[in-house]
C-alpha cells in the first residue's frame, strides 16, 4: 500500500525537464511550482525539486530519490505511454498525484483541465475574425496532454472552417515556437 514515510523524508518530490532557457520563458512551470509551494506551506512535508535535461534523466532522478528515501510522494507532469516514473513509484509503494491525462488508469489523484471549451473559444473566435489558417505551436507529440490539445484544436478548425494543417510542434518555449517551421504563413497563431 501506499504509505507516508516510507523513507522517513517528509518530502515530496517533483523533477522536471528543464533548461535556463525553458525556465525563464514557460509560464505553466512557473504557475505549477507556485501552487507546490503554496500547499506544502502549510504542511511538515518539503519540496524536493530537481531540473534535468530530459526523460531518461527524469527517470533516473526518480530512481536516486525514491530509493533513498529523499520522497515519500511526487508529483508527475505530463504523462506519456509507459511512463517509467510511474512504474518506479508504484514499485516502491510511493504515493504520487498526476497533473494529466495518464494513458491507463491509476488510483492516485489525477488532475485534469478539460481544454475543449477554451480551445473551441479560441478557435471559434478567430474563425469568426475570418483567418483562414491558424496555427497552434505545441508541445511534444510524445506527450499525451500536447497532443490531446493538438488533436482538440484541429478538430475545432475543421468544424470552423480554416485549414488544420499547420502544427509544428516545438518544447513549449518561446524561442522553440516562434523557430518552429510553418509550411504555409497562418494567418493566426
Amino acid at each position: 500500500g501506499w504509505r507516508r514515510g516510507w523513507g522517513g523524508g517528509d518530502g515530496v518530490g517533483r523533477v522536471f525537464k528543464a533548461t535556463a532557457e525553458s525556465l525563464a520563458s514557460e509560464e505553466y512551470g512557473a504557475v505549477v511550482m507556485a501552487g507546490l509551494h503554496s500547499v506544502r506551506s502549510t504542511s511538515d512535508y518539503v519540496l524536493v525539486t530537481e531540473g534535468v535535461p530530459d526523460r531518461a534523466a527524469e527517470a533516473e532522478a526518480y530512481r536516486q530519490l525514491v530509493p533513498a528515501g529523499r520522497v515519500d510522494g511526487a508529483v508527475l507532469l505530463d504523462p506519456v505511454e509507459d511512463d517509467a516514473r510511474v512504474a518506479l513509484l508504484e514499485e516502491h509503494g510511493v504515493a504520487y498525484v498526476v497533473l494529466g491525462r495518464l494513458p491507463r488508469p491509476t488510483t492516485m489523484p489525477t488532475l485534469v483541465y478539460d481544454e475543449n471549451d477554451a480551445i473551441a473559444d479560441v478557435v471559434g473566435h478567430l474563425a469568426g475574425l475570418g483567418h483562414t489558417r491558424i496555427a497552434q505551436v505545441t508541445g511534444p507529440q510524445t506527450n499525451g496532454p500536447a497532443r490531446l490539445r493538438r488533436e482538440l484544436s484541429q478538430r475545432q478548425a475543421r468544424a470552423h472552417g480554416p485549414d488544420d494543417r499547420p502544427w509544428p510542434a516545438a518544447d513549449y518555449s518561446a524561442p522553440r515556437g516562434t523557430a518552429a517551421p510553418q509550411p504555409r504563413r497562418p494567418t493566426a497563431t
